[in-house]
């Protein structure tokens, strides 16, 4: 299982891509009907239900997708020979997802997703296209005199590291100023000259990054990789019955118990030799379920896992080194993932809604007033290597049920 975020418009993309949707038709059409009989009876359907009308749902009971087959064969067998023909599937899958689609519709959902379900399905349909796409997008200036600042990407071919978001290879982000590059980060310069025409007339800064912002998903575990002071590493985390361990490379490096007590804090780890500063709060996880000594006890004796009571929201974690701190502004599906969750949470969450900045856990404030701090708009940072090589790890940790 993994996530994803959905809107209406991603659904209806898919739909109305021809070829793509065609594809999944007949894909899922031949899965179901296995015997290859050239259509699909009442048990065949009710056999193939998980496995495309609602994998990124909870399991059905039996009783439901009997009633849900009932209704299929009422409403999509058209010549009533009580079997599902290709153009009838053909419509029944078209009519689920344009009903999902009017049911999202500007509304962004973070949904897990099946790896064959139809909803992973749109979601990487729409991901390929916008990913296979360079682009550029300008910005006018007239505050002093007249700048022109133009932003260029490409990822259509970008490479990652195992468990982390940060482009490896193959990728470029540039910047240019009045049709001056002055900023570029990647490996493809050659290509960003063939679609601007810009080319590098003077040595422009190795970028270092400054921070970087992530979303991890996980049940126990939360992983990603960082680079401190040009050394790379896997870092992990894990959150399991009222422990919280840290672990570097596969080893661990710290381990807090009593998170009840100790939901919010700050100590200090090495890597390599690097003394790193490590924040997290848990709150959020630990109030909304009570993971206190009492509570514990209670669970146990009533036969409850604790490890399946984790509290709605997200855990917060920060591995900072020097001067770092600098925390981006959330903008877009990022800023609506965060609103929901904060709504989730409710009242006892010490989170100002309004605000929905990156500093809306303490820890954030902690980690900024260690630092010098600052403000961007972007959602990673850099500085110049002239700098002491400040960096910041910010990780919002996602339970997946």
């Amino acid at each position: 299982m993994s996530v994803g975020l959905l809107t209406g418009s991603t659904l209806m993309k898919f739909i109305e891509n021809k070829d793509a949707f065609e594809n999944c038709v007949n894909e899922y059409f031949k899965r179901v009907d296995a015997s290859g009989k050239e259509g699909i009876s009442r048990d065949m359907l009710c056999k193939g239900f998980g496995g495309f009308f609602v994998p990124e749902s909870e399991p059905q009971s039996k009783e439901e997708i009997e009633r849900v087959c009932d209704t299929v064969f009422e409403r999509f067998d058209k010549d009533r020979n009580g079997k599902i023909d290709h153009g009838e599937f053909r419509s029944l899958l078209r009519e689920i997802m344009l009903a999902m689609a009017q049911g999202l519709g500007n509304t962004v959902v973070l949904v897990y997703l099946d790896r064959d379900g139809l909803l992973s399905r749109a979601i990487k349909h729409e991901s390929a296209r916008e990913k296979n796409r360079p682009g550029s997008k300008s910005i006018y200036l007239t505050h002093h005199r007249y700048q022109r600042i133009k932003l260029y990407w490409d990822f259509t071919r970008v490479e990652f590291s195992k468990n982390s978001a940060e482009p490896e290879s193959c990728f470029y982000v540039a910047i240019s100023c009045n049709a001056k590059l002055e900023f570029f980060l990647g490996d493809l310069q050659d290509e960003l000259t063939k679609r601007s025409g810009l080319v590098m007339t003077r040595q422009v800064s190795e970028p270092s990054l400054l921070s970087r912002r992530e979303h991890v998903f996980g049940r126990k575990s939360y992983m990603s990789r960082a680079q401190f002071l040009g050394s790379k590493h896997e870092i992990g985390v894990e959150c399991n019955g009222g422990v919280l361990k840290v672990k570097v490379d596969g080893q661990t490096s710290l381990v807090i118990k009593r998170l009840a007590w100790k939901f919010r804090g700050h100590e200090r780890i090495y890597i390599d030799g690097i003394e790193v500063e490590f924040f997290w709060d848990v709150f959020n996880w630990v109030n909304n379920n009570n993971i206190n000594g009492a509570d514990s006890d209670h669970h146990h004796q009533k036969g409850v896992n604790q490890d399946d009571h984790h509290g709605n929201g997200h855990g917060v974690f920060i591995f900072q080194v020097g001067d770092g701190g600098v925390w981006p502004e959330m903008v877009g599906p990022e800023k609506r993932l965060m609103k929901k969750s904060l709504s989730s949470v409710g009242s006892t969450s010490t989170v100002s809604l309004p605000s929905l900045s990156p500093s809306c856990s303490s820890v954030l404030q902690w980690a900024e007033e260690s630092s010098d701090g600052g403000r961007s708009s972007c959602s990673s940072s850099t500085k110049s290597c002239g700098s002491n090589g400040g960096f910041s790890l910010l990780l919002y940790a996602w339970r997946k049920d």
